[in-house]
């Protein structure tokens, strides 16, 4: 297998962070605009509890992918 070169290998790790930055943002509007969305209605998905879990679970869990996608641009050479 040949070695790539630089800019390919760069290219290589920006694609990588851009995957990993976007699942975090997913997670964040999944666990917080979604839920948020459904509290608008007349029976809401979850509960007022349930919510704030849900919601501070996975704006953490897609704050840490963000900064795991940014760890990865910091090898770009």
């Amino acid at each position: 297998m040949t070695e790539l070169n630089q800019s390919a290998e760069n290219e290589q790790i920006k694609l990588t962070a851009t995957f990993v930055n976007n699942i975090g943002v997913g997670l964040i509007i999944a666990g917080i605009i979604a839920p948020g969305l459904s509290m608008l209605s007349d029976r809401p998905m979850l509960s007022d509890a349930a919510f704030l879990g849900a919601g501070v679970g996975c704006a953490v869990l897609g704050l840490a992918l963000h900064s795991l996608g940014r760890s990865a641009l910091r090898r770009i050479r």
